[in-house]
């Protein structure tokens, strides 16, 4: 995605900024990759996406901030472009956490004794 640098990359070291793995920027900050169902589960997502929401929103990226320290343009401009940081949607409601997975593997094995009387065929 073109720009995203200017949208996502929230730390500034130009990785997962919409590049061509199919990634889309970097984590929310305060989360890790597998955060989601041990950290904190639909509730605390919520909340996070809330404070984010009321915090994190229309900011600008180190991209945006170079370009600011760099007298191309200025914060005004940016946000009128779009290049700072978005809202994200809140989760819909009675969504489900991950449950607990549990497999349980069964193996049935029995040794073939062939009749005497077919061992001569």
């Amino acid at each position: 995605m073109p720009g995203a640098i200017f949208t996502s990359d929230l730390d500034g070291d130009g990785s997962l900024a919409g590049n061509t793995n199919g990634q889309q920027g970097d984590l929310l900050p305060g989360t890790t990759i597998g955060s989601f169902g041990r950290d904190f589960g639909v509730g605390g997502l919520t909340d996070l996406i809330s404070q984010w929401n009321a915090n994190g929103v229309g900011k600008l990226t180190p991209a945006g901030q170079a370009l600011v320290d760099a007298g191309l343009f200025t914060p005004t401009q940016l946000v009128a472009l779009g290049a700072v940081t978005p809202s994200i949607a809140a989760p819909p409601t009675g969504q489900e956490g991950l449950g607990n997975m549990f497999a349980f593997d069964l193996k049935l094995g029995w040794k073939i004794k062939p009749l005497h009387r077919l061992e001569r065929w």
